[in-house]
């Protein structure tokens, strides 16, 4: 059987305003309550993800895209008639963003939307009073015991453990760099369900302490991991777990870093991402040069390159925006297209139309504002973005002809 939740309202009162021949609410409008109606998949249904909205006077104006927080690959995208069914991958973690082209939201609240997925529900944080856009982060299988499995058979060798655990951490992060190990990391204090994720991650493996890392399915600590150094034998187990190591783990994040050094602004991200496009936008409007990786545009050096970027700034969705060599985030602690421009009523960003800290970090970085710039960063998307075929962009070749100055 499938549940239908639904309340009744009505607007109490809609401040009109002539918009291109029509009529639309503005910010200060309130409503008591409304209409919502979200069709709920039967609990059997554990692989059906459903994206439900209620859409406003205007659904032309909507539209969103679901992608994989582990592969970094957008899985699904859609207008205002949601979707019915999307068949999930088991334990993996999902984000959803949704944009209004017109900048109201779902009719300022209006209506909202919802996501479900084996009978857990996300809502819209605003109750669809979004603006421009809202995203839903970590939409995960709740089944935490699946999601570790997921963990451990998509990666060969993972790191697991907390923020606060820095001294290990640190000392598996500098081995694997050392011995040229490929490897994922998983931040339990930041992932959603952290208590019984963690609890799972102890079941699984009968671990009682954190951080270990998992090597071709065995749980090894900080001690395990040094005998394996000592004896040289750290690239062997990692190898027959079918890990990468030596150049074909290190060469992709050593360009990576090259680029975010070399290049005074730098951003990088996915080329179907709308955060990632007005990001980008916003360089060529104002005329920022800037350099520009779009991750879905390398192939198999995707997912890597997501990983890392996610485990190295703790920063969980794109664009990444670097200046100088540092990642940015403004004062609120956001960071990419909203760290510069600030939240939906456009304040905290850094930006603030020209007139904020942006400016004078992007001069005393060595950037260029003016001139020709929108055009530079424009032919530098191109580049990022290669040629988009069937099978998506290309970008391999860029990629592979770059060379660091230094």
């Amino acid at each position: 059987m499938e549940a239908v939740v639904s309340t009744q309202s009505t607007w109490k009162q809609w401040y009109q305003r002539r918009v291109h021949g029509e009529y639309r609410p503005s910010t200060s409008d309130r409503f008591d309550t409304k209409e919502l109606q979200f069709t709920i998949p039967s609990a059997e249904d554990t692989g059906c993800l459903k994206v439900d909205i209620k859409a406003d006077a205007y659904p032309e104006d909507v539209s969103w895209e679901l992608a994989d927080n582990i592969t970094a690959e957008r899985v699904l995208q859609g207008d205002h008639e949601g979707a019915a069914c999307y068949r999930t991958t088991p334990g993996t973690c999902y984000e959803f963003r949704i944009f209004d082209s017109y900048g109201d939201g779902l009719g300022l609240g209006a209506g909202s939307y919802s996501i479900t997925w084996a009978g857990k529900e996300w809502h819209s944080r605003s109750n669809g009073d979004y603006g421009n856009s809202e995203m839903i982060y970590g939409i995960c299988d709740p089944d935490t015991q699946v999601r570790v499995a997921n963990y451990a058979e998509t990666h060969p060798v993972l790191l697991v453990g907390h923020t606060w655990e820095q001294d290990d951490i640190e000392y598996f992060k500098e081995t694997f760099g050392t011995e040229g190990v490929c490897y994922y990391t998983v931040y339990l204090d930041q992932e959603h369900d952290k208590i019984d994720l963690s609890d799972a991650f102890k079941e699984r493996y009968s671990v009682s302490e954190f951080p270990f890392v998992v090597i071709g399915g065995q749980p090894r600590d900080r001690l395990q991991v040094q005998g394996l150094v000592r004896s040289n034998r750290l690239t062997d187990a990692v190898e027959a777990a079918g890990g990468a190591v030596g150049d074909q783990c290190s060469d992709v994040f050593n360009t990576l870093q090259c680029m975010i050094r070399d290049n005074p602004v730098v951003i990088i991200g996915r080329s179907w991402c709308g955060y990632t496009r007005r990001a980008i936008q916003h360089m060529i409007d104002n005329d920022i040069c800037t350099h520009i990786i779009q991750m879905d545009a390398l192939g198999d050096f995707q997912t890597p390159i997501y990983n890392y970027l996610k485990s190295t700034y703790s920063y969980y969705t794109t664009p990444y925006i670097f200046i100088n060599g540092q990642h940015i985030m403004n004062s609120s602690g956001q960071g990419g297209y909203f760290g510069m421009v600030g939240n939906w009523s456009g304040t905290g960003g850094l930006w603030q139309s020209g007139e904020g800290p942006l400016t004078q970090m992007v001069t005393d970085a060595g950037g260029q504002i003016g001139g020709s710039c929108g055009q530079v960063t424009r032919s530098a998307q191109q580049d990022a973005e290669g040629t988009i075929g069937s099978g998506g962009p290309d970008a391999s070749i860029w990629w592979d002809s770059y060379q660091c100055q230094g």
